[in-house]
């Protein structure tokens, strides 16, 4: 019967009261300061990998709305080339068939008074 006993003693004792280093409070609190530092490195390098997965995403938007920026300035600037040259042929073919065009009248004026004494 005694046997019983301290059988069952040993088996309802809370563990952390027994004598057995297993079951010793100094063993207890090494292992989680492991396992907190554990965690706290594993956090740590997840924070890491997002923020410069965050990082690397904003690089590249800001790259690729610069290109876009540029690609649109020059499609304007090629556009706006070729209305002006459209025009200067437009003014080409004018001079051909008319000769140096006048402004509002002025260029005769100017080469009559030229050829005054």
């Amino acid at each position: 019967m005694t046997t019983l006993r301290t059988i069952w003693r040993f088996l309802t004792l809370p563990r952390g009261l027994t004598g057995h280093p297993f079951y010793g409070a100094a063993r207890r609190r090494g292992s989680r300061r492991g396992v907190a530092l554990l965690m706290a490195i594993t956090t740590i390098a997840f924070m890491t990998i997002l923020v410069t997965e965050i990082n690397y995403t904003a690089r590249v938007r800001l790259v690729m709305s610069a290109h876009g920026r540029d690609e649109a300035g020059a499609y304007w600037l090629a556009r706006s080339g070729v209305g002006l040259y459209q025009l200067i042929l437009i003014a080409d073919r004018q001079m051909a068939d008319q000769g140096i065009p006048s402004t509002f009248g002025a260029l005769p004026a100017l080469s009559r008074r030229s050829t005054r004494p």
